[in-house]
């Protein structure tokens, strides 16, 4: 049942309070949140209301309706801790700001933040443009609108930006006047007025002739629409400046094949794989243009570029039935499995064919050389024998074929996975490229040749990759700085400060376990380097906070048996974690395991001494199971660590006057 179905019980006015109460609180460990916690808990019981997330956020735009804005906040900051809908609570948050205040620099952080964490958050992006309007800062607010033109499909939204940005915005240079026409292209390409389109867009490339990111949308857009000669010519024009975009150069290429110049087409892919040997996107290209002209061995050849040299192997039709199974090509994947199950056969049978007539020459060669009536010489060995040998060989030999399939098979999964990840890894690269490129230009471009100046350089050595690498990550392509922070680190696999930069653009991506994985290899190499050391540690917490919200928002929805193989998994990666233990001891407390509750708050405890709510919580441990002597000590050394919670430390000190009253 949602909120929207249970308004009309009498107890919502008290869970609305409850929430307030909640928030209002100065801290989260008193008795007295406690227990309004435990109550508001009983009382959504008790109503059967859904607390999904998607009810929460839905009761939330109620609540900030009815003004009732310390109980929304309530929510908020809740899934804001635990790291659920970032972006939605952030704007929420900001909502609440901007009807509360008449200071819009809290509405504005709320609503950057809410950007920061989902880009493509229209509401808040337009909610941001109105703010920067109001102010008189038109510059940042065609970015925000340029930003909402991008993620929105709502069309009063899109008709409400174009009359802001023709009435109400006064470009004031080149560069204002290059994202008004930017942002209305968007608007009139979303409102099918695609002749307006070509038009902004056109008019916005005539401001900056050199906006590499508006060509490449003038390009896609006389793509989408078969003006194959005009994408052509665009597309030529991105290739003069940046000859090395494999993107550009496939929908050049796409494009040529439209027009029936396959032998164009072709030469384009092959430009492509001449630079990306393994480049899937190129070689599904070449395999689309011959699809129905070539048999699939001819097509194979095709597909190896200028490699003049290539022997036809069934691995190579394997991995690319691979590919086509990924991107639903169901029909070409069973074509090219079946090929490649074919020549395999024919390879197992022409070696058969060979080992059999060498074993026909090698026993002509002993009858020629012996003689046919030679006596022999003591006992025959049994017959029985001779098969069981054969047997045994037979097994062995089995054995090996197995080995040999499985080794095959793991090599040919792992060459898929990597291509798979460049072609992820492309679509990143190309992603950041256009951000780049849009946010400034100018910046991107003298970055661009400081790095083509570098690229030009052979051979490379570790230092230019990192110089490349580095470049790279100033132009605003972390993704493609990471690609040449894995080159050097082939040159020099021993330097622990090349998987340092390497861990750090990781996480800078937002890639923690890949970030982890480089900055352990940095430590393991330099136990002295203390930026790893430091960076790692901040890895793993993060990666830990990540998990004990995860295994919380399981735990509070009853979900014990999830939240413990949460835990229980991550304990055995961080064995030396005190927060693992005592979250886990909490797991162990709701399924009614005392025993284990209490093993788990001891070792959070000797892991951390200071750790006073683990003392508490042993404590009262100690007392369900009735030895209170030990819940008296639990007790002691909790006050003993002077925690800064008042209101606990009475409810504790009430329980040692009481205990010690027994005991003393």
């Amino acid at each position: 049942m949602g909120f929207n179905s249970v308004l009309s019980y009498s107890n919502m006015d008290e869970i609305d309070y409850l929430r307030q109460e909640l928030y209002c609180s100065k801290s989260k460990t008193t008795t007295a949140y406690y227990k309004n916690q435990g109550r508001l808990k009983h009382l959504l019981k008790e109503q059967n209301i859904d607390y999904s997330t998607e009810y929460r956020l839905k009761d939330v735009k109620r609540l900030i309706s009815e003004g009732k804005f310390n109980a929304a906040m309530y929510e908020l900051n809740d899934l804001i801790e635990k790291r659920i809908k970032l972006s939605l609570a952030n704007e929420y948050i900001a909502d609440i700001c901007e009807l509360t205040s008449k200071n819009s620099k809290n509405s504005k952080y709320y609503y950057e933040q809410a950007v920061e964490y989902d880009q493509n958050n229209a509401n808040a992006n337009y909610k941001l443009a109105k703010i920067y309007l109001k102010e008189g800062s038109s510059a940042i607010a065609l970015e925000y609108l340029n930003n909402t033109a991008s993620a929105t499909k709502d069309k009063d939204v899109l008709l409400e930006i174009e009359d802001i940005v023709q009435n109400k915005i006064t470009p004031k240079n080149k560069n204002e006047a290059n994202i008004s026409y930017e942002t209305l292209g968007k608007v009139y390409y979303k409102l099918n007025r695609t002749k307006e389109a070509y038009q902004s867009y056109s008019k916005a490339l005539q401001m900056n002739p050199d906006d590499i990111y508006i060509k490449y949308i003038l390009g896609d857009l006389f793509f989408i629409h078969n003006q194959n000669d005009n994408a052509i010519a665009i597309y030529n024009a991105i290739l003069k400046e940046n000859p090395s975009d494999s993107q550009i150069r496939t929908s050049k290429a796409k494009s040529l094949a439209r027009n029936g110049n396959l032998l164009g087409a072709n030469k384009e892919y092959d430009e492509i794989l001449s630079r990306y040997p393994n480049s899937m996107q190129a070689k599904y290209g070449i395999y689309k243009i011959y699809e129905k002209k070539l048999p699939l061995d001819k097509i194979m050849e095709k597909m190896q570029g200028s490699n003049a040299n290539y022997e036809q192997n069934y691995r190579d039709y394997i991995i690319f039935s691979e590919f086509l199974a990924s991107i639903g090509d169901n029909k070409g994947r069973n074509a090219f499995y079946n090929y490649a199950n074919k020549i395999k056969d024919e390879t197992i049978i022409a070696k058969s064919n060979q080992e059999n007539a060498f074993n026909s020459a090698l026993a002509s060669k002993n009858n020629l050389s012996e003689p046919k009536n030679r006596p022999i010489k003591g006992k025959k060995k049994p017959l029985v024998k001779e098969d069981n040998i054969t047997l045994k060989e037979k097994e062995q030999e089995h054995k090996a074929l197995q080995d040999r399939a499985y080794e095959e098979k793991r090599q040919i999964k792992a060459k898929v996975n990597e291509q798979q990840q460049q072609l992820n890894e492309d679509a990143m690269i190309a992603k950041e490229r256009a951000q780049a490129i849009n946010k400034d230009p100018k910046k991107y471009k003298e970055y661009k040749l400081t790095l083509e100046n570098y690229l030009k350089i052979e051979p490379k050595t570790t230092e230019i990759y990192i110089a490349i690498a580095n470049t790279a990550k100033l132009m605003g392509e972390p993704t493609s700085a990471l690609r040449y922070y894995r080159e050097a680190i082939k040159t020099d696999p021993t330097n622990s400060e090349l998987y340092y930069s390497a861990g750090l653009t990781y996480l800078e991506l937002n890639y923690e376990q890949e970030s982890k994985k480089y900055l352990q290899k940095a430590v393991d190499l330099d136990q002295n380097n203390k930026k790893a050391i430091t960076l790692l540690a901040f890895v793993n917490q993060k990666i830990i906070t990540h998990v004990l919200n995860l295994a919380y928002s399981k735990y509070e929805n009853k979900q014990y048996i999830e939240a413990f193989e949460i835990l229980d998994k991550n304990i055995k990666i961080y064995p030396k974690n005190a927060q693992l233990y005592y979250y886990r001891a909490l797991i162990f407390d709701a399924m009614k395991r005392n025993a284990a509750q209490i093993v788990d708050l001891q070792k959070a405890i000797e892991l951390d001494p200071t750790y006073y709510m683990a003392y508490y919580q042993l404590g009262l441990a100690y007392e369900k199971i009735k030895d209170e002597r030990s819940a008296l000590v639990m007790y002691e050394k909790f006050l003993s660590t002077e925690p800064d919670e008042p209101d606990l430390v009475k409810e504790v000190q009430r329980k040692v006057e009481m205990l010690g009253k027994k005991f003393y």
